[in-house]
């Protein structure tokens, strides 16, 4: 579960009545379980142009909140409610997740000494 802890006045998200402190429980059928779970989910449904279906939970109360793709969210999240931690913009692209994806796989090749045949 992410929570809210921005949106702007003119994305997506301030028209449907999404506000601050909002959390983001479910994206199309899929309970969010990380950062990186739900900006995949994004990118599957930008790279299919499907509708991102979301349930929102305002004032202890679910709500289902249906978005285009094609245009910004206008919100930023946190994990867990920590305001301090996990800020995310949602316009991060597959690039940014793909790049660090590189690197950790670079990394924990290095630490397990899988790359000494490599260099041989």
């Amino acid at each position: 579960m992410l929570r809210i802890s921005n949106v702007t006045e003119n994305g997506q998200s301030y028209q449907n009545g999404i506000e601050a402190g909002d959390f983001i429980y479910e994206v199309n059928s899929e309970e969010i379980r990380s950062e990186f779970h739900f900006l995949a989910i994004l990118e599957k449904a930008k790279s299919t142009n499907q509708q991102i279906k979301a349930v929102i939970f305002k004032d202890n109360k679910a709500r289902i909140i249906y978005f285009d793709v094609t245009s910004p969210l206008g919100v930023q999240f946190t994990k867990d409610g920590n305001i301090e931690h996990f800020k995310y913009s949602l316009e991060i692209d597959f690039f940014d997740v793909f790049t660090f994806l590189i690197v950790w796989l670079v990394l924990l090749i290095l630490t397990l000494g899988l790359a000494s045949p490599f260099f041989i």
